[in-house]
């Protein structure tokens, strides 16, 4: 199921994003390349964390690890090896914590290395995808990853929109529109929607065609954030959606 969203095709070039700042070290500013990984870290540590608890840790083992892991990230010379014409944030930082994971397991306590070690905030932590990896066919740990980067990714976008269609006094019609996306759980029907929201079905439908033109298009936003090449926009938005709604059991409050 496809999402609405403008095509790359035409533009004039692709922007700088946080990933190609973070890519640039080799010739540009390290403070800036530092802030934009720093960045990308706190937007997705949540899957990596999942990650390492799925090879085995206690949750307290996993939460030092993945903070020691930034800490490496930000402090060695890790992304100086990606090349500059490819490569996805995501697939990367994997690949990463796999290494970091093999040739640090004896270490065991949180370092701070040169005063630039990434404080994790745990709040927001949700372990409900370690429930689903308990069952008999659970996926394996890169799938579930995937997956849970996708939540995370879908997550940052509604944070977006719910902020924007509160500006405008909208705040109901966004908690009503977002149950239509695809892969979301709706409980409505789009008549009763259209109730809800005071609306004509032909009003409805138009108000519904835009927000999933912003959803679109925010999303893209955020995937250009974490790959290098503009070709690979369109296949990580087909991707991640693809995730995401296969992830239904991983994020429950989805639809609320």
């Amino acid at each position: 199921m496809s999402v609405d969203s403008p095509s790359g095709r035409g533009h004039p070039a692709f922007p700088e994003t946080l990933w190609s700042k973070v890519i640039a070290l080799r010739t540009g500013s390290e403070t800036e390349a530092s802030a934009a990984l720093a960045t990308l870290c706190q937007s997705y540590w949540h899957p990596l964390y999942l990650f390492v608890r799925l090879r085995g840790y206690g949750m307290h083992d996993a939460q030092d690890l993945t903070q020691s892991f930034f800490a490496f990230l930000l402090s060695h010379d890790s992304f100086r090896n990606v090349e500059r014409e490819r490569g996805k944030f995501r697939t990367f930082l994997l690949t990463c914590l796999e290494n970091f994971l093999v040739n640090e397991w004896k270490k065991r306590e949180t370092e701070k290395r040169g005063g630039k070690a990434l404080v994790i905030s745990w709040d927001g932590l949700d372990e409900s995808a370690l429930v689903v990896a308990d069952r008999a066919q659970s996926p394996p740990p890169e799938k579930l990853y995937d997956r849970t980067w996708a939540v995370a990714v879908v997550k940052r976008v509604l944070e977006s929109l719910k902020k924007e269609y509160g500006r405008v006094g909208k705040k109901e019609q966004f908690c009503i529109l977002k149950q239509f996306l695809p892969g979301a759980l709706s409980t409505l029907s789009p008549i009763e929607a259209a109730e809800k929201l005071d609306m004509t079905r032909s009003a409805f439908d138009v108000a519904n065609h835009r927000f999933r033109h912003r959803f679109g298009k925010t999303l893209r936003e955020e995937v250009c954030q974490t790959v290098r090449n503009p070709a690979d926009v369109d296949e990580e938005i087909q991707y991640l959606i693809s995730a995401w709604t296969e992830a239904s059991p991983l994020d429950s409050g989805r639809s609320k």
